[in-house]
């Protein structure tokens, strides 16, 4: 049995990008540019941006939401 007092987590290289239709073609864009970090155990963890700096994105894809 693990210990939930031990769980943290921890990411690297973390981005996130969609096939986008521009000028009659499909185009790669970068929503999330490459990014690392980590939550300890026992500490609150805010993630802070501007609008349209992709938080939404990146809660999606820590809850695993398609």
């Amino acid at each position: 049995m693990v210990n939930q007092s031990q769980i943290s987590l921890a990411w690297r290289d973390l981005t996130f990008q969609i096939n986008e239709w521009t000028s009659w073609k499909w185009k790669k864009k970068v929503i999330l540019q490459p990014m690392s970090g980590h939550c300890l155990t026992g500490t609150l963890t805010g993630i802070l941006g501007p609008s349209g700096s992709g938080l939404c994105y990146i809660k999606q894809i820590f809850v695993n939401k398609n």
